[in-house]
């Protein structure tokens, strides 16, 4: 490519009067329904087109998809045939992870195109056996798990001191240190995860969203679970990886009493503990790219260890 004519990105609409001609070159007997059905998906809900420009052409354009948590999806991708093989997918997926602070980009493929995708650096996986299909995922949050770090109390200590600076003490009620961290000898995703219970969650998404946001904090919007706000510090633009979790929630929701009542039973029972490290390891391994399949897999073993701190029978 001619440095004279440099590649830039830029955000399109669907109305671009390139963007049809461009869309011909992706599609196997392109007919005006197919076209058509493209650009319905590109039309959607949560979905953003980017388009790569040689001086004024667009000679690319990538669909994406904005789900939950800084995770992304692309959609579809086309690219002129003579400038195909010049590094130009490449650039796209580099340009959306910057520009969007992409903490996951995913992409579901054939056998046809899961090399370009091995190429550039994402996990590959075949979504079922036997099959020809793959989910790509391209992650800036691996699920690495570390030996227990003898700091890891006095960090959360830190940033519980620091959170009770910030936050109204007239609606803070208890602030916790929980998740494996909090574990003595568990190994764990050095992520410090702090529980704080307030007097009101309505009261609470009144004044914390601005605090927490303006201390490099980054809200989950789009949580489902109505119980709890969420927040994640050390991500994009902020910093290269999560460090703490700040979950924010009413002394009766299920959420403070079972993290509590988990890890005050793991600390009084070891060779339950080291069943579930050793359960943590297998799921890490497992589910190295995908945080909500690693969670997803401790599930029914903290389902069951909470039924025996609740009075249930150890079998």
């Amino acid at each position: 490519m001619s440095s004279n004519n440099p590649i830039h990105f830029c955000v399109l609409e669907t109305s671009h009067p390139e963007l049809r001609g461009l869309i011909v070159h992706s599609i196997n007997s392109p007919t005006d329904k197919k076209i058509e059905e493209v650009l319905k998906g590109y039309r959607a809900e949560n979905h953003v087109i980017l388009g790569c420009l040689l001086g004024a052409r667009l000679v690319g354009v990538m669909s994406i998809e904005k789900q939950l948590d800084l995770k992304y999806s692309i959609k579809h991708i086309a690219i002129l045939p003579e400038h195909r093989l010049q590094g130009i997918g490449r650039q796209f997926v580099d340009e959306v992870m910057q520009r969007f602070q992409v903490n996951k980009l995913v992409a579901e493929t054939d056998d046809t195109t899961v090399g370009f995708y091995r190429a550039i650096g994402f996990h590959c996986d075949l979504k079922e056996k036997d099959s020809h299909h793959y989910l790509c995922t391209l992650s800036h949050d691996k699920i690495l798990l570390e030996i227990y770090n003898p700091q890891w109390p006095k960090m959360a200590q830190d940033e519980m001191d620091f959170l009770r600076s910030l936050l109204p003490s007239a609606h803070i009620l208890d602030i916790q240190h929980v998740g494996s961290t909090a574990i003595p000898g568990m190994i764990a995703k050095p992520v410090i995860d702090i529980q704080i219970a307030v007097d009101s969650l309505v009261a609470a998404q009144h004044f914390a969203i601005n605090i927490l946001e303006s201390h490099g904090y980054v809200y989950w919007y789009n949580n489902p679970d109505k119980e709890r706000m969420l927040f994640v510090k050390g991500m994009p633009p902020y910093g290269e990886r999560r460090t703490h979790h700040v979950h924010i929630c009413e002394l009766s929701c299920n959420q403070w009493q079972n993290k509590i009542l988990f890890r005050d039973f793991l600390i009084a029972h070891p060779l339950i503990a080291k069943e579930y490290m050793a359960l943590k390891t297998e799921s890490a391994e497992k589910h190295t790219y995908d945080r909500e399949k690693y969670t997803d897999a401790k599930k029914l073993f903290v389902e069951e260890v909470l039924n025996i701190a609740n009075g249930g029978k150890i079998d």
